[in-house]
């Protein structure tokens, strides 16, 4: 079979040791032609003009300054900003029919489950695109969405949706089609044209009474893609904490300090 199959990630600089983890284990799956994790400083320099304000909380004061000082990353550097960014880079870049996944940084991989890898990649050629069911009830979308994001995609009284469980963010199963790059454009263009809808800023209409925290870029790709009917694989196929899995949502992440002195002093340099 003539189509390759490639993995993505984002891990900024205080990540490094996690995107060496990431990689070596990935690595061992034997089952991606080529991986691709990015950094902040691989971003294209017009999207990191575009969101720098959003990457970093004191960007303006930095930059009025004249550049001095720390820069202190926002959460999810930019609320995740960056996430359809790097998938839609990719998929820009590979061949029709091609298979990327994205993983969080934080996913770690089972090499003695290869076999079960490739059946998964086998549903993503049917399927075209899935997600991985966060399978739990507390993780019903009435939860995780604030009211303006509802409002504006008209699901504010959409029971069937609002009671369905979310994706998790962190994993993106696609198919090089041209409808699967229509809907990862469709969530960047949100990040530009509605960054309230992802960020922690206040609901301007009131939230629901069962509202408990936004979820950003979760929320907006949850919406799109289950207007989409993108499938998902149940929760079991990576919440498992044993060998049964191919990838487990681990959250195996480690931070270094944003400040390079800092970073020298935690590792002994």
């Amino acid at each position: 079979m003539d189509r390759k199959i490639y993995l993505c990630s984002f891990a900024d600089t205080r990540l490094g040791i996690s995107a060496c983890r990431f990689k070596q284990q990935a690595e061992a799956m034997k089952v991606f032609d080529e991986i691709f994790i990015f950094t902040e400083a691989s971003l294209p320099l017009k999207f990191r003009e575009d969101f720098n304000d959003k990457f970093y909380s004191n960007y303006q004061q930095a930059k009025a300054s004249g550049g001095g000082g720390d820069l202190i990353p926002t959460r999810g550097f930019g609320y995740w900003c960056w996430k359809p960014k790097v998938i839609l880079m990719i998929l820009e870049q590979i061949q029709e029919n091609d298979i990327l996944i994205f993983l969080d940084i934080g996913f770690e991989f089972n090499p003695n489950k290869h076999d079960l890898l490739l059946e998964m990649v086998a549903q993503v050629e049917e399927n075209e695109i899935m997600g991985l069911d966060a399978g739990l009830e507390h993780c019903a979308e009435k939860y995780w969405n604030k009211a303006d994001l509802l409002a504006h995609y008209g699901l504010l009284d959409d029971k069937e949706f609002l009671d369905s469980p979310q994706m998790i963010g962190g994993a993106i199963f696609c198919k090089k089609t041209f409808r699967v790059c229509n809907i990862i454009q469709e969530w960047l263009n949100v990040f530009y044209e509605h960054y309230n809808f992802v960020d922690d800023s206040p609901s301007k209409i009131p939230n629901l009474p069962t509202f408990r925290e936004n979820r950003h870029d979760q929320s907006v790709w949850n919406i799109i893609a289950k207007r989409e009917k993108v499938k998902s694989f149940p929760s079991s196929f990576y919440w498992e904490r044993d060998e049964k899995v191919a990838l487990s949502c681990n959250r195996n992440k480690i931070y270094l300090p944003h400040d390079v002195k800092k970073q020298k002093n935690s590792m002994n340099l």
